[in-house]
């Protein structure tokens, strides 16, 4: 009786090897720098949180909140002694896409550029407090304002 041959596919299994290889490859490099990534990440956070516990433990460290127009709540925790003040926020919704929230001193001469969010429940620490009245939050383009364009969300009587 005639049986038909089907030629076997040469190459595939040594390429398929090599593929697998190339992607167990690709996937322990991303892995290695996901885990130098979250290590540098910890390290930063680490700093930051033991600069906020400092901050927090310091004798004249007082806390001020108050409720914005959108139902979020802004809060300082501000040292005179540090010339310091550190801002959290609760309930703040997400900025547009092209927008950043942008946290300001406002003292005799006017409101001065603090800092910005890098997502709206990170905390914020600001120096040069000192002679503030004022904190403010605003909505402002993507990297900040030399001065605010938009009506403050949050605003925090600091004296």
């Amino acid at each position: 009786p005639y049986t038909a041959r089907v030629p076997r596919a040469r190459g595939w299994g040594r390429a398929g090897g090599l593929l697998a290889a190339a992607c167990l490859v690709a996937v322990t490099f991303v892995a290695v720098q996901n885990t130098q990534s979250d290590r540098d990440q910890l390290d930063r956070l680490s700093s930051q949180y033991g600069r906020f516990s400092d901050l927090l433990s310091t004798p004249d460290a007082r806390l001020v909140s108050a409720t914005g127009t959108n139902g979020a709540t802004g809060t300082a925790v501000v040292s005179a002694s540090r010339d310091e003040l550190l801002f959290l926020s609760r309930d703040l919704p997400a900025p547009p896409g092209d927008r950043v929230y942008q946290l300001w001193l406002i003292d005799a001469d006017g409101p001065h550029p603090a800092g910005l969010l890098t997502s709206p429940s990170t905390p914020l620490l600001a120096g040069g407090v000192s002679g503030a009245q004022k904190v403010a939050l605003t909505v402002e383009p993507q990297g900040g304002s030399p001065s605010p364009t938009t009506e403050p969300v949050v605003v925090i009587t600091l004296a």
